[in-house]
């Protein structure tokens, strides 16, 4: 499963993470605590755990005691002890034994060392938990600079990649009643032609996203497709409801949907993709979200050209306008790529979401995972989103058209 998550919803809103894992932490000491022992599991295996569990329970005693509460010998608990305490997994507190005299050591567990973050520094890179620290012996992965421990968060220690994606082929709904939001949440539901704006965050430890879903008996992962500004297609993961929790509209609290939207203000997605909130307040009241139904054609399916009956059969409008692209000759038709170029063509908006099926039947487009000859991807044109097909494979052997122009290749 992909480490990368496609974020839609609330937790858009990084403040609204935040909160949920301060509720989180405080509520689930014992979760601490397994996380603890899988630590401590992975660092020296049972004897190890077996330590960890007799202080657990004796709460803060003697080697001796430990030794006796574990059958271990008192040196092999002393190396184990001297290795967690230097590893803060432990703390020693030196004593006077009443019944001796002498000096001994309480031991006592650093539970809270499992919920320890830490970082490098650098604003390339991210915050680890304990364990990945550990098993890097303390140095970031990325950089190679010494990790310390920080107080990042959670929401302050994810990857936020840069730029706004699209989920393609999907709207927003609110289908299901959440208790804890006094309302309906959202989901994302498959529906030709439409696209849902997110963003991409790069998640280390899915703990604390799956249990803010109810994952899996509420929320479910996916695998998902998404489509970056510039065209590119991200495999990555989202959640989605199962099947028998979704329902009809569940009308959201006001709350929820000012937090979503507080979101999409952070992360300049209503600002850039002005519809993609439109898309978000009608689907909170009810209203079908509005399908991009605008695409562009720079071959065969232009006017004058040999497809041109289709696409007299599925557009309503249609304007001349040029994009950012390269296009090159594959014989009998036209390719583009997505990059420093200028590629002329025609806008037209379609009667609907057969119509987009169709066009993906014409251009060889089944699917972003299979070996389609094109993929349809969004693009934006003087803020109208729009579907174009660009070429799935290499453009090596192929001739550039200079013009950017089907109509005028030479």
């Amino acid at each position: 499963m992909s480490n990368l998550y496609f974020a839609y919803g609330s937790n858009l809103n990084l403040e609204d993470l935040h909160q949920y894992e301060n509720n989180y932490r405080n509520k689930n000491n014992m979760t601490n605590m397994d996380r603890y022992t899988e630590i401590i599991d992975k660092i020296g295996g049972d004897e190890y755990v077996k330590v960890v569990q007799s202080i657990q329970n004796l709460k803060s005693y003697t080697e001796s005691e430990i030794s006796d509460n574990t059958k271990i010998s008192i040196k092999s608990i002393q190396k184990i002890l001297y290795d967690l305490l230097g590893k803060n997994l432990v703390f020693g507190n030196r004593v006077v034994d009443k019944s001796g005299g002498v000096y001994v050591y309480h031991w006592t567990l650093n539970v809270d060392a499992a919920k320890t973050m830490f970082f490098c520094g650098s604003d390339s890179c991210k915050a680890v938990d304990f364990s990945v620290a550990l098993d890097s012996i303390y140095i970031c992965k990325k950089c190679g600079k010494g990790l310390y421990k920080t107080e990042k968060t959670f929401a302050q220690s994810v990857e936020v990649q840069n730029g706004i994606y699209f989920l393609p082929d999907y709207q927003l709904e609110f289908s299901v009643w959440s208790s804890s939001r006094d309302g309906g949440v959202l989901n994302v539901n498959p529906n030709i032609g439409h696209a849902v704006a997110g963003k991409i965050y790069e998640i280390n430890d899915w703990t604390l996203l799956d249990t803010k879903e109810g994952f899996p008996g509420f929320y479910k992962k996916i695998d998902v497709d998404v489509i970056s500004e510039s065209g590119k297609i991200i495999k990555a993961v989202t959640y989605v409801i199962n099947e028998n929790k979704r329902d009809s509209f569940q009308c959201p609290n006001p709350k929820y949907v000012q937090i979503v939207s507080k979101g999409y203000e952070n992360f300049k997605i209503s600002e850039k993709y002005p519809w993609a909130l439109d898309n978000l307040i009608k689907a909170s009241e009810n209203a079908n979200p509005k399908m991009i139904d605008n695409v562009f054609f720079y071959g065969t399916l232009r006017k004058g050209e040999s497809r041109e009956s289709i696409t007299n059969k599925i557009s309503k409008d249609m304007k001349e306008i040029y994009i950012n692209a390269k296009m090159y000759d594959v014989g009998p038709y036209p390719a583009i790529t997505l990059e420093n170029g200028l590629v002329v063509g025609e806008l037209h908006t379609v009667n609907n979401a057969e119509s987009i099926l169709r066009l993906d039947g014409v251009e060889g487009f089944n699917g972003y995972d299979t070996e389609s000859l094109y993929l349809r991807v969004l693009q934006n044109h003087q803020g109208t989103p729009f579907w174009t097909y660009v070429w799935n494979d290499k453009t090596d052997n192929l001739e550039e058209i200079p013009t950017g122009d089907w109509k005028n290749k030479r």
